[in-house]
């Protein structure tokens, strides 16, 4: 539940629009991280989860909706140079990126 008693939504959606991440299919293995040679992404933690569980990817069965909260926040997508590194490393395609 947050602030007003309103329980967080099951659907996260897209976050960005130059660099969109889908946050519904984003595991936060943290290559997008990792390859972006200009910074755009930050840990945003899931609404309404707690822990980390990047450092743990890839993950058990079991462990894998305790931890699945971080997801890569495209906070400085106006900084995209379009190199297209994080679209081609994410292993399960949840980055998108609409040059304008």
């Amino acid at each position: 539940m947050d602030a007003e008693g309103k329980p967080y939504p099951t659907k996260l959606g897209i976050h960005g629009t130059i660099v969109a991440v889908d946050f519904d299919c984003c595991v936060a293995d943290g290559v997008c991280h990792d390859v972006c040679p200009v910074n755009v992404f930050e840990w945003f933690l899931n609404p309404g989860k707690s822990g980390s569980g990047n450092d743990l990817w890839p993950l058990p069965p079991d462990l894998h909706e305790k931890y699945r909260t971080d997801k890569a926040d495209p906070v400085r997508e106006n900084d995209c140079i379009f190199c297209m590194a994080c679209e081609t490393s994410c292993p399960v395609s949840a980055i998108k990126i609409n040059p304008p």
